[in-house]
């Protein structure tokens, strides 16, 4: 055995052994020394390889029972692999592969509150919406401003939308999720007895804009009559169109 190829064996070696350590290290002691703007964390238990937060705070959003389980051969092939499943604001699970570079997520099952997402998106209307909402996510990679792919949908089951002029009771929504030129773009054609909705969203960097038609169907309430003419005249269909944009709340 040549003398370079025993210095290739005993690196590895030691890498392997490094690897190990760092692996099995526990999980309070690293996250303990890691800062995050705007991200806080409690207790953690178990080791680095797999563990689990009892909290996490971040931009008004709270996760309970974070947990997580390495993948560490990944690191061989220069990036980080991992899966994930928490509890809280938002319950879900994701596999998760990271670098230096970029951010891939397959298999994203979320979910949380209507409500809770309205609030998020910082639209001043005196609104507020029930039921959930689903979001499942075939496969995601990041790129500039937001991704490179993305194939998946959202869902808005038991959907209910009050207002000052009453509430809005809706069959499930589902809209499709897509990624061009680097927005993520949702798509929702909608039928049910209170109206018929097709609208398109994007998310470019921190904005968002909102741009469709809607058409009141044979149980949409006389109480919301009145707002239809703030969006100008029908098409000849009966259509309505109407817009709206804003920026992400920090």
């Amino acid at each position: 055995m040549s003398i370079k190829y025993r210095w290739v064996l005993t690196g590895f070696g030691f890498t392997i052994y490094l690897l190990s350590l760092l692996m099995s290290m526990p999980a309070q002691q690293l996250l303990g020394r890691v800062h995050l703007p705007g991200v806080q964390w409690g207790d953690a238990k178990g080791t680095i390889l797999m563990g689990q937060l009892n909290q996490v705070r971040w931009q008004g959003w709270q996760l309970q029972s974070v947990r997580w389980q390495w993948h560490p051969w990944a690191l061989f092939l220069g990036h980080v692999s991992l899966h994930l499943q928490f509890e809280g604001d938002l319950n879900g699970q994701t596999d998760v592969r990271a670098s230096p570079w970029q951010l891939t997520l397959r298999d994203l099952h979320l979910s949380g509150q209507a409500q809770r997402f309205y609030q998020a998106a910082n639209i001043p209307l005196p609104i507020q919406l029930s039921g959930t909402v689903q979001l499942h996510i075939q496969q995601f990679r990041s790129g500039q401003p937001w991704c490179q792919v993305l194939s998946g949908s959202l869902h808005w089951s038991q959907g209910i939308f009050r207002s000052p002029l009453g509430a809005l009771h809706f069959a499930p929504f589902k809209a499709q999720l897509s990624c061009q030129n680097g927005q993520i773009v949702a798509h929702l054609n909608h039928h049910d007895k209170v109206l018929s909705l097709w609208a398109n969203a994007s998310l470019k960097a921190s904005q968002w804009q909102l741009q469709g038609t809607l058409k009141p169907e044979a149980d949409y309430p006389k109480s919301y009559s009145q707002v239809l003419p703030q969006l100008g005249a029908p098409d000849a269909k009966g259509n309505y169109a109407f817009s709206s944009s804003g920026r992400l709340s920090d």
